[in-house]
């Protein structure tokens, strides 16, 4: 259920991106940016603890079932995700003089 609205919600915010009605002031753009890194840095973390998961069922026996070799890629897999996002987030917060930047440069009732 938690993964759908996160869907769901990211689809809202790729779309509102993209529209051509404008999107806010700096300042708002400033506030999207802001949410968006503390979702990449959760995201990181859902993934790297998905992929945990799947090594502790490995490690327990609750997936012995399952190919040994077919969980140690999936726990690669979700590992190398959880990591690339994290550095998705990290370039993103290095944004954040540039954004201050453009905050302090512009009118308040700038639209973007």
């Amino acid at each position: 259920m938690v993964a759908s609205h996160l869907e769901v919600c990211a689809a809202e915010l790729a779309v509102g991106a993209e529209a051509d009605a404008p999107l806010g002031s700096a300042q708002e753009f400033a506030e999207v940016v802001e949410h968006l890194l503390a979702g990449q840095r959760s995201i990181s973390r859902a993934l790297a603890g998905l992929a945990g998961r799947v090594w502790a069922g490995q490690a327990n026996g609750a997936l012995a079932t399952v190919p040994a070799l077919e969980l140690d890629v999936l726990t690669e897999v979700l590992q190398a995700a959880a990591n690339a996002v994290g550095y998705s987030a990290d370039a993103i917060a290095e944004s954040g003089p540039a954004i201050e930047s453009m905050c302090e440069s512009t009118a308040q009732n700038t639209r973007l």
